[in-house]
């Protein structure tokens, strides 16, 4: 009878641990979103990252875009420079002689 008792104890025992464990896992898990919430903020998540990316191509074609005109800006300055500097190496102050003098107004 004592031993029956003892077994019954031990098993006794086992299903109280059993309970505390279950418990604590059942806490973690209703902590978590259910799985119908996290495929609607995953799908919600990926059309976000797809509408960024969207963008991040725009923005870099716009850069790009810049970019070039900008080089066409430098390069048209850099011309600009050369045909100045052309310019200034044909005048001669002899030049100026064949200039006529405008009328104050």
């Amino acid at each position: 009878s004592i031993i029956i008792i003892k077994v019954e104890l031990e098993q006794a025992k086992t299903v109280r641990k059993n309970k505390v464990e279950y418990e604590v896992l059942a806490k973690v898990i209703n902590e978590q979103p259910d799985r119908k919430q996290t495929k609607t903020e995953l799908e919600e998540r990926r059309k976000q990252h797809a509408l960024l990316e969207a963008q991040d191509q725009q923005l870099n074609k716009k850069l790009e875009m810049r970019s070039k005109q900008f080089h066409v800006l430098l390069a048209s300055i850099h011309e600009i420079e050369v045909l100045l500097a052309e310019d200034d190496s044909s005048f001669d102050l002899d030049d100026l002689d064949d200039v006529e003098m405008l009328p104050a107004v």
